[in-house]
């Protein structure tokens, strides 16, 4: 009898933990969530991802959409949580310019860099979703190409799979998809 795999679930609930459990009909686990608290339909949840595209907008439309956004949060200060995914710089830049809707924000939180440990994880589990074998590390990157992602991305995770994608994509067009991945690979690549 093969050994059962997992795969991940969508949780039901807000909150949830769960446990694995094996299929007697499959023989796949999957996770069985348990209830923390029952969800509260008086409460909506929104994340608004890639909020620097803002910027992008005329100074006369940006106002009418913080405005927009300002006047949705007082209409439901109960119940009401938005997270807003954005660049830091531009950020700033809405908090400072406009400060009827910097006072709606309860609380700002900044994701720090990735750090060398996280990226080498990253990265083994970014090549092991193509590799027929697991566990070849962070190969055919090198140390010191890591490095060089690592400082050329400034720790942000889009931007480190995006270099090691275009390195990669690189090398297998060069007709040298075993050779090591360094710093003078990466960096002939980038620039």
């Amino acid at each position: 009898m093969p050994k059962p795999s997992f795969r991940r679930t969508h949780l039901p609930y807000r909150g949830c933990r769960g446990r694995h459990r094996a299929s007697a009909h499959t023989g796949v686990a999957v996770r069985e969530p348990e209830k923390i608290f029952e969800p509260d339909p008086r409460i909506v949840d929104s994340v608004v991802d890639e909020f620097e595209r803002i910027a992008r907008l005329s100074p006369k439309d940006e106002q009418a959409t913080l405005n927009s956004i300002r006047h949705l949060m007082d209409q439901n200060s109960d119940g009401l949580c938005v997270l807003f995914g954005c660049a830091p710089e531009v950020w700033q830049d809405v908090m400072s310019e406009y400060h009827a809707f910097s006072e709606r924000i309860g609380q700002e939180v900044a994701l720090r860099p990735m750090t060398e440990e996280q990226i080498h994880h990253l990265v083994e589990e970014y090549l092991d979703l193509a590799r027929v074998e697991s566990s070849n590390g962070i190969q055919p990157f090198t140390e010191e190409g890591l490095q060089y992602i690592l400082q050329r991305s400034q720790g942000n995770v889009r931007q480190i799979l995006s270099l090691c994608s275009r390195v990669l994509d690189a090398t297998v067009d060069d007709g040298t998809p075993t050779a090591p991945i360094d710093q003078e690979c990466v960096a002939a690549v980038v620039e």
